[in-house]
């Protein structure tokens, strides 16, 4: 799926798991990241809140990825994305990675 298409900005479990999730708080309901930027990219405080929004093709593994975060890891701040295809149905757009621009297509779940 990854490498047919993307949300702009996001990154992969992998990558989350990998380098964002370690840092996040489990104390109270934000999540922290370290070294965290805001929305124009700009680098804020050594930690700023950050909102996790797992997306897959329609939200239903998001929506257990979700769980999983506040259950197992203490990640409150989390945000079911609810899928690719309602975020292009509402008019957003995607990426390819693998070769930057515009993906021509939302990407098939068992691709």
């Amino acid at each position: 799926e990854q490498r047919v298409s993307m949300i702009p900005g996001a990154i992969t479990k992998q990558l989350f798991e990998r380098d964002v999730l370690p840092g996040l708080s489990a104390q109270g309901t934000a999540g922290v990241a370290a070294g965290a930027t805001d929305a124009a990219g700009d680098a804020g405080p050594a930690e700023k809140s950050v909102v996790v929004v797992p997306y897959c093709t329609v939200g239903y593994r998001s929506g257990l990825y979700c769980r999983e975060l506040m259950s197992s890891h203490g990640v409150n701040n989390v945000q079911n994305g609810e899928g690719v295809i309602m975020w292009t149905f509402d008019g957003g757009r995607l990426v390819r990675p693998a070769h930057g621009g515009r993906a021509p297509a939302v990407h098939p779940e068992a691709s």
